[in-house]
């Protein structure tokens, strides 16, 4: 067992696009290794989007693989906004993904009630483990 953890961390700074309701991937953390079973991994990121046109909610998740599919860790991060705001959302969630190798963590942003794209413009992931 390691004295100290290994952290991780992705950005995503170019400006992507929200597709209406379409559950998009923000980044992607990869590479994530346990050492046993019993090993957590503890992911926080962030969020920054600007909602678009008829937006309710934003809602934030953390899933293990590779894309919008992956399981869910936890559970999502509602918040309210306004349509057409700037709106920054942080999560924290714990995995214990069991012994793997190569695991990857997607950080994913779903907007309610959209009629127009919004904008992704900023995603960070960091995991320790």
């Amino acid at each position: 067992m390691r004295a100290w953890p290994r952290i991780s961390q992705v950005s995503s700074t170019p400006a992507a696009t929200i597709t209406t309701t379409t559950e998009t991937v923000g980044a992607t953390l990869s590479a994530v290794s346990t050492q046993s079973a019993d090993n957590v991994v503890v992911l926080m990121g962030y969020l920054d989007v600007t909602t678009g046109t008829g937006t309710t909610a934003v809602v934030v998740r953390v899933r293990r693989g590779v894309d919008a599919t992956g399981t869910l860790i936890q559970q999502a991060v509602t918040e309210q906004v306004t349509a057409g705001n700037e709106i920054s959302v942080p999560i924290f969630v714990q995995d214990t993904p069991g012994e793997v190798s190569n695991q990857s963590y997607v950080i994913t942003v779903q907007q309610t009630a959209a009629t127009a794209n919004g904008t992704l413009n900023r995603a960070s992931l960091v995991g320790a483990y």
